[in-house]
């Protein structure tokens, strides 16, 4: 129950998978009837299910029925999945589908090289169901130089970054909860809890946690790229955030709160959440406390750190996209569009076989049998989340919080622009490079002196070229803009 349901935050909750295979084969094949058989190769990311081949066993008929294909599931690590991905594109090696977002397999990178197929004529043809079953904000943000390469998870849509409390803290001390937004606002808390309870890290950090320090820019190629704009900066000015002084402040802040022994002092190398704790970061959706609570084992309570806004990054989250060199395109469109518009297709990959995995407790809300462990999946990777069954005891109207949630927020200045690094290559993998020396640092508070770190670092990246990176951007931006008006 805790891993299925732990799932259901797509981005902000993605769990660790490892490399798998199923049953053989790609595309093609001739049946005995002369006919040719077509098995559509998916590569997507996730721990392969025991019961994978019983499932597929399940699902496979119903498909060959509607259209005339079947489906080959590959799963592949989180930890793999990049490098094997990388590898199969560019050996050449045959697949249909695979799973794409901004942090793996890179859905810009790969778009803009020429790896997926160009879905718009589809969208906009045959497969015009499937365009209209996802929100129609994600389409914007998913398009590549006005072209759509992935059909987006329809999900939950904004980044919203917040503070997630242990709610036996809150009650026992009374904390004043409605009082916190940004990073400076936890002080009275952490206090509280560093003074009553010496055995708890009020607030404790992960090296890749960025808690409250950059919730106000846009992020248009990476974090370790300091080229940011402000959600809301309607002039879209790139900037370095390390050279803003709200950023900064942030920065001298987490300091004061390592120096008072608020945040564990491994936390520029930790990579494992903590559980005794006051506050943890995270980024929200409706049933986050539920979800949380239940991998935590106690309830949370959660405030807004900043405005929710959507931008081009959470709207690539989570894609499929059709191999450019895939035998089998028409056969492979159609099955995305099964995956993201019909609820059967969809919850037997998710789910599971019904009476053998989950039981039904309503039309839309299932119960999870003790074989679901064979079969689990993380299914922010695997198409339109807003027909999946509840899981009891989420919710019923789960899917009507999700629509609300994402009618809420707010656009980024930048939705639907893509940086593309192709004149500053070099450029870019040696900023990378440094801010990947310096970020855990200054980002958990370790760093002994922020200002002397920040100068240092932003020495160190103007000298690589992190300045040509921004007026690159700059000008993509520019002429992006003015194409939206």
């Amino acid at each position: 129950m805790k891993k299925v349901l732990s799932a259901a935050l797509c981005g902000c909750m993605a769990a660790s998978l490892a490399l798998t295979g199923c049953s053989t084969g790609a595309s093609g094949g001739a049946s005995d009837g002369g006919k040719e058989d077509v098995t559509l190769l998916w590569y997507t990311e996730g721990d392969q299910p025991d019961d994978l081949q019983m499932v597929l066993d399940k699902v496979n008929p119903i498909l060959k029925e509607k259209i005339g294909a079947t489906v080959d599931i590959r799963f592949i690590s989180n930890a793999d999945y990049d490098e094997k991905m990388t590898s199969v594109i560019n050996s050449g090696e045959p697949y249909d589908i695979c799973f794409t977002c901004d942090w793996a397999n890179s859905y810009a990178i790969n778009a803009r090289k020429g790896a997926y197929l160009d879905l718009t004529p589809y969208l906009d043809g045959d497969n015009k169901a499937l365009k209209e079953a996802v929100d129609s904000r994600f389409w914007d943000g998913v398009a590549v130089d006005g072209k759509i390469y992935g059909v987006p998870a329809n999900k939950e849509l904004p980044y919203a970054p917040v503070w997630a409390f242990t709610k036996e803290l809150v009650d026992k001390y009374n904390l004043d909860i409605d009082s916190v937004s940004d990073l400076a606002s936890l002080e009275p808390l952490l206090k509280t809890i560093k003074e009553n309870e010496p055995e708890i890290v009020p607030l404790p950090l992960r090296a890749s946690d960025i808690p409250g320090i950059i919730d106000h820019y846009d992020i248009p190629a990476a974090r370790e790229l300091p080229a940011y704009v402000r959600y809301d900066d309607e002039s879209r000015k790139v900037v370095n955030p390390f050279e803003q002084e709200d950023v900064l402040n942030n920065l001298r802040t987490i300091r004061d709160y390592f120096e008072k022994g608020y945040i564990n002092q491994d936390a520029a190398t930790n990579k494992q959440k903590l559980k005794n704790r006051l506050i943890y970061v995270g980024w929200y959706c409706p049933g986050a406390e539920e979800i949380w609570g239940n991998q935590a084992g106690y309830e949370v309570v959660c405030r807004p750190r900043y405005e929710n806004y959507y931008s081009t990054t959470s709207c690539i989250g989570s894609l499929q996209a059709v191999s450019a060199n895939s035998k089998h395109p028409a056969e492979a469109v159609k099955f995305l569009e099964l995956l993201n518009t019909d609820p059967e297709i969809k919850n037997l990959l998710t789910y599971g076989i019904e009476g053998v995995h989950y039981e039904k407790t309503s039309d839309t809300s299932i119960k999870l049998l003790d074989a679901s462990s064979k079969y689990t999946t993380d299914y922010y990777t695997l198409g339109n989340e807003l027909i999946m069954y509840t899981v009891d005891p989420q919710a019923r109207d789960l899917w009507d919080q999700y629509r609300a949630f994402n009618d809420a927020s707010k656009p980024s200045v930048l939705v639907g622009f893509s940086f593309n690094n192709e004149n500053v290559k070099t450029e870019y993998a040696s900023v990378m490079n440094i801010t990947a020396q310096y970020l855990p640092q200054l980002f958990t508070g370790s760093a002994a002196d922020v200002d002397q770190t920040v100068a240092e670092m932003n020495q160190k990246l103007y000298d690589a070229g992190l300045q040509k990176i921004i007026e690159d951007m700059q000008k993509q931006i520019d002429e992006w803009a003015a194409k939206q008006k």
